[in-house]
């Protein structure tokens, strides 16, 4: 029966976590939900036109003794977003509360050249 589940809705190296992306006219702005997963097991790679992240749920419940239902996964979690426009890597922040991640994803502006 978990096979047959894991073909279903994936296993849990495949699977991903929510995430909302607004579009201002400087940057992008993602929400991530990441319910139980500590800071210290979160990463960001930012590469020009796409941010990745990464993160580790550590099952707690080792023993899993009395367990009925389980539906929390644990592993490694990654989901990798492309966006239009470049970000510029330098200035990207994040933030991490309560299971929210919230990045502030600024974007490159072109520079004007002047012609003479």
């Amino acid at each position: 029966m978990l096979k047959s589940l894991d073909d279903f809705f994936g296993s849990a190296k495949e699977r991903s976590f929510p995430v909302d992306i607004h579009e201002t006219h400087s940057e992008y702005i993602l929400t991530a939900t990441l319910p139980g997963i500590a800071r210290s097991q979160i990463s960001i790679d930012v590469l020009a036109h796409a941010v990745t992240i990464s993160a580790n749920h550590v099952d707690r419940n080792h023993k899993n003794q009395g367990l009925f239902q389980k539906e929390v996964s644990a592993g490694t979690f990654s989901r990798t977003i492309s966006f239009p426009k470049p970000i510029d890597e330098a200035k990207v922040t994040a933030r991490h509360r309560d299971g929210i991640l919230t990045l502030h994803l600024p974007k490159i502006r072109g520079n004007r050249i002047e012609i003479h």
